[in-house]
């Protein structure tokens, strides 16, 4: 068998996984009835499209059905298209208002990569390069990133972090970065202080787009000596509007995630 052949075997076996209401996994018997395949080509096409995550097989019914590697891809390609382009005025707004750094953050793997940024006006400031890629457990922006991935994915990345050490107040354990995801879930943004660069803080807040899944993320940063009691519930506040006016621009539906549950005095460093 070719490799165009097979090519079109698999592409063929994926068309036929596309979840329903009734149906969302597969025999790969079934599946090569009806992709007219004889079953043992099917299951070694199937087989060899979960090592790379395309299809996941279930370890109870032994049955196949689509990976999460598909659900990153798609985002990929429609973080490139549009989500830039989206977030700019709203980020320049943000910038505004707050006279603080904006970072917007996606995921390349177990990294957080910063794919846009507009500068706070204040002489001193943090300043970190549009492509810097720095592990998820760090910082407030890429935290979060995280804490809002399919479970499956969080647990992976954790499992797969080195845990770095920064800084003392780095988050170098799974235990505690587990502890930290769970607060930023529970509350719909991130809050960090000093992990990545000493006396720096962020908050962010997730941006989701259709089915709300998680795309990126949106920072605010800047000395933590500006991050005051006083101006931490309005930096909060202003960080998840921004962030759920990219996602309503996405298409997503923040919904809950955006309530207000801002701080009333400082959290301590996490």
């Amino acid at each position: 068998m070719g490799q165009i052949e097979v090519l079109r075997r698999a592409c063929l076996l994926l068309s036929l996984m596309t979840p329903t209401l009734d149906e969302k996994e597969w025999s790969a018997s079934e599946l090569a009835r009806r992709a007219n395949l004889p079953t043992a080509t099917a299951h070694r096409i199937l087989t060899n499209l979960a090592k790379y995550r395309l299809v996941a097989q279930s370890p109870e019914s032994k049955k196949f059905r689509l990976g999460t590697a598909l659900i990153e891809y798609g985002f990929a390609v429609w973080e490139s298209l549009s989500l830039r382009d989206l977030a700019r005025p709203i980020m320049n707004d943000l910038v505004k208002e707050t006279g603080e750094t904006v970072y917007l953050i996606i995921r390349d793997d177990k990294y957080g990569l910063l794919i846009d940024k507009i500068d706070s006006p204040h002489s001193v400031r943090f300043i970190e390069p549009i492509g810097v890629r720095v592990p998820l457990n760090v910082g407030a922006g890429r935290r979060t990133l995280l804490a809002f991935l399919p479970q499956e994915i969080s647990d992976r990345i954790i499992d797969d972090l080195d845990f770095e050490r920064f800084t003392e107040n780095t988050i170098c354990t799974p235990e505690k970065l587990r502890e930290a995801i769970t607060k930023i879930r529970v509350e719909g943004y991130g809050i960090g202080f000093s992990e990545l660069t000493k006396d720096s803080a962020s908050i962010a807040a997730p941006v989701l787009s259709q089915g709300g899944t998680v795309i990126a993320t949106l920072a605010l940063a800047g000395p933590s000596s500006r991050f005051t009691s006083d101006m931490i519930p309005h930096f909060v506040a202003a960080v998840k509007k921004a962030a759920a006016a990219i996602s309503e621009h996405l298409g997503g539906s923040p919904g809950t995630l955006y309530q207000d549950k801002t701080p009333k005095r400082p959290l301590p460093p996490i």
